[in-house]
């Protein structure tokens, strides 16, 4: 059995899944040259927890625990004028993702991947809200010390020249 026969028959076994729309999928990550990607996806038996493509297929063969929400929406990821294959975005553990970049390094070769990283800043009183949160502060208590920082200002600046949030910041209330 070749591999699309195989990931057609995990699909046709699904019988509580519209096998309509199985069968649109399938022939879409066929046109597309997807089913290479799909099968080895497949093969890993590893689920992602996000279902960004809104895939029935990714659904049915475990790919993915997410059942997919609303209409299959082909235009945006998916559609016969679109020339690169469609984002798949899985979430790995922590603990697992040298895992995933050494099978990608295998499959695509050394030189085909890179790591890259974001980082992403956050202002002064987000953070106090977000921690405070964390933290399991009340929202008023969290809200009340996030206004005493002055806009566009850095905790450590705020904590020195803010006279009410340093005296808060000292006290030991919380």
């Amino acid at each position: 059995m070749g591999k699309f026969e195989e990931l057609k028959e995990v699909c046709r076994q699904r019988t509580d899944l519209d096998q309509k729309r199985l069968g649109f999928e399938l022939e879409q990550i066929e046109k597309f040259g997807l089913i290479d990607d799909f099968h080895n996806l497949y093969l890993q038996k590893k689920q992602g927890d996000k279902n960004d493509i809104n895939s029935f297929v990714a659904f049915a063969l475990g790919i993915t625990s997410q059942l997919p929400q609303g209409k299959f929406n082909p235009r945006k990821k998916i559609e016969s004028t679109r020339i690169s294959p469609p984002d798949i975005d899985l979430d790995f553990a922590d603990d697992r993702r040298d895992e995933v970049i050494d099978y990608v390094r295998q499959k695509y070769g050394h030189d085909h991947v890179a790591q890259i990283i974001t980082f992403g800043t956050m202002a002064a009183r987000a953070a106090v809200r977000d921690v405070g949160r964390a933290m399991e502060y009340s929202y008023a208590f969290c809200d009340q010390v996030a206004k005493m920082i002055p806009f566009g200002s850095t905790l450590e600046n705020a904590v020195n020249d803010s006279q009410e949030l340093h005296n808060a910041y000292e006290s030991d209330e919380n």
